[in-house]
């Protein structure tokens, strides 16, 4: 049977896995309209608004995208780049910039979808569960690894440590539901499929689809 679609990323969604995209509330690709500084400055939002509750400083947000600009230089660039990002989130849906003892986050509210942000947190909930039988959650986790990798053609120094700790988490993953799923031959299959997804090299992944 096929599986079913628990996830939409055709409309009001911000999409970081596999390739970066963005769709407004019609389900226009919008993403177009994202400079590369505009880009830079969601991603850096997004990421590091997941890293921790309170976001990002903005003296650190300033250094990474504008380091090479004088402080009062900087800083308007980073007013005027917020600016056009706030007008270009509204056409997304209910998402936000909050700006909080200098710190910059994002707040999510109802209908706007992030894969990244939905992956860690389906993750989470699933290392966190005393039912690893729970496959509903799993095949949610698997729709959103079939996405692909973090950003994987977008290629920024600050963007490493993420790409790497995110492929640690899927890779870790799955490596250890081939190993808790080998009984059943057809979640090892798709799991593999996922794994070689993820790291092209992988060797379990190549072991579990000659068995």
């Amino acid at each position: 049977a096929p599986v079913a679609n628990y996830f939409d990323r055709s409309k009001s969604a911000i999409s970081l896995l596999g390739t970066f995209n963005v769709r407004d509330k019609e389900g226009q690709d919008i993403t177009p309209l994202f400079t590369s500084r505009l880009k830079n400055l969601l991603i850096l939002l997004v990421l590091y608004s997941e890293k921790s509750e309170s976001g990002i400083l903005g003296k650190k947000l300033t250094d990474i995208l504008w380091g090479d600009k004088d402080d009062e230089s900087a800083r308007n660039n980073r007013n005027v780049t917020l600016r056009k990002l706030r007008v270009l989130l509204e056409k997304i849906g209910d998402v936000e910039i909050v700006n909080e003892a200098g710190f910059f986050r994002i707040r999510w509210g109802e209908g706007v979808f992030c894969d990244y942000r939905t992956v860690l947190k389906c993750i989470d909930e699933y290392k966190n569960s005393a039912d690893s039988t729970d496959d509903t959650l799993l095949d949610q986790i698997f729709e959103i690894l079939l996405y692909g990798p973090l950003l994987s053609n977008t290629f920024i120094d600050w963007l490493d440590d993420f790409k790497d700790a995110y492929s640690s988490l899927s890779i870790d993953l799955l490596r250890n539901l081939l190993d808790a799923k080998r009984n059943n031959p057809q979640m090892v299959l798709r799991i593999a499929d996922i794994l070689f997804l993820h790291d092209p090299l992988s060797e379990e992944a190549l072991a579990a689809r000659c068995s």
